[in-house]
């Protein structure tokens, strides 16, 4: 806590979360709340705890909640209730980017009782938010992780998460009013989650996508073996262990110069197409991968396969007209045999093109071609920025 208060009247602004019966509010908080000049949050928090109209400001607009935090007189007290753990994709990060001084009293995460309620472990799992943000790189992260909690939204839940994973096999947790009269825990196979009325949805909610229990499971859902390898519990939160071809990823230049010229990341989806090191090395990378096959779009909910990033083997001649044909990508590498051609001709417009020559891995791995000349070439579209 730093020592200048002067922003909050003196006193700094204490930031109590709540999540209802699953973590009471102690007496210290409620005497904070007590004592407060203005109390900040949520208007069903800040009618469950009686909290007069004058002394409230209900959260809608973070800005207004602001201005008035700001505005506290000499020895005024302002205090903030927040759902959870106000400092885990919540208010805190506001408060503390506006200058005020804080005291910061967490209570459970939604997504650590959320995985509790699941009884599941998840110091291995990746927490995504779809407030606010693109839901396709939420859904990528579930597409390359097999555990993964997404707070949802409304446009962005269970139902737009499940017709997404069409190739992607997982079982979907939805937990619904954590720690709040009615509070359920369910899990649906992937055909269960799109079948749901959305009036049978309860808000807020947590998703939680996971390949546990899909072994067995009746609908005939099965996860692909996992290609990382750990040694049990992992030494950081979100951590999978070591990808089953690092060994061959070190000595493979073209996958490294391929991931390099991607820049692929955590929420990227890789279309790869004719290199199984491309697409090991984009996935040690934490972005998803699938093969040349597009998963079918379903009525009424929204496509979220397209890539942002495509790697095709082509025989003879690369076509860079091709490049442009991917709406979406940031990034398109044409690989082919040999040496890279001497003239390129004409980009399509708003991409750059490049080209190089890269040796082939000796001694070559086992799904290499047979006889393959010693070279293969890239010819690398990045798309212009500014470019539509």
């Amino acid at each position: 806590m730093s020592e200048d208060t002067t922003l909050t009247g003196g006193h700094p602004v204490h930031v109590h979360g709540w999540i209802g019966a699953a973590a009471p509010l102690p007496a210290s908080a409620r005497a904070d709340i007590a004592l407060a000049d203005l109390v900040v949050g949520g208007r069903r928090h800040l009618t469950a705890l009686g909290v007069p109209e004058e002394r409230r400001v209900v959260l809608g607009p973070v800005d207004p909640a602001l201005d008035a935090l700001r505005s506290l007189g000499p020895g005024q007290r302002g205090v903030v209730v927040a759902s959870g753990d106000p400092g885990f994709f919540g208010m805190v990060r506001r408060l503390h980017g506006a200058g005020l001084d804080l005291v910061v009293h967490p209570a459970p995460s939604a997504c650590a009782l959320a995985f509790g309620r699941a009884g599941l472990p998840w110091e291995d799992a990746q927490i995504v938010s779809a407030h606010g943000r693109d839901l396709r790189r939420a859904v990528n992260v579930i597409r390359a992780h097999e555990r993964v909690a997404v707070m949802t939204t409304v446009g962005a839940g269970i139902r737009e998460i499940a017709a997404a994973l069409t190739s992607w096999p997982r079982r979907l947790v939805l937990v619904e009013h954590l720690g709040e009269e009615g509070e359920r825990v369910r899990w649906f196979t992937r055909e269960e989650a799109l079948a749901l009325d959305p009036a049978d949805i309860g808000e807020p909610n947590v998703v939680l996508a996971v390949t546990d229990g899909l072994e067995g499971d009746p609908t005939g859902d099965t996860a692909a073996p996992s290609p990382w390898s750990g040694p049990g519990m992992p030494w950081r939160l979100g951590e999978r262990g070591t990808h089953a071809r690092a060994a061959d990823l070190r000595t493979d230049p073209l996958s490294a110069l391929v991931v390099g010229a991607f820049g692929a990341a955590p929420g990227d989806l890789a279309l790869v197409d004719g290199d199984p090191l491309v697409a090991a090395a984009v996935e040690e990378r934490g972005a998803a991968v699938r093969g040349a096959s597009p998963a079918p779009t379903l009525a009424g909910l929204p496509a979220l396969d397209e890539p942002d990033l495509v790697f095709l083997a082509v025989p003879g001649a690369p076509d860079l007209a091709a490049v442009a044909d991917w709406d979406r990508a940031r990034c398109v590498v044409l690989a082919g045999e040999g040496p890279a051609p001497h003239d390129l001709g004409e980009a399509p417009a708003g991409w750059g093109i490049s080209a190089l020559t890269v040796p082939r891995m000796t001694p070559a791995p086992i799904d290499a071609p047979v006889d393959a000349p010693p070279t293969r070439h890239l010819v690398i579209g990045h798309r212009l920025q500014g470019a539509p």
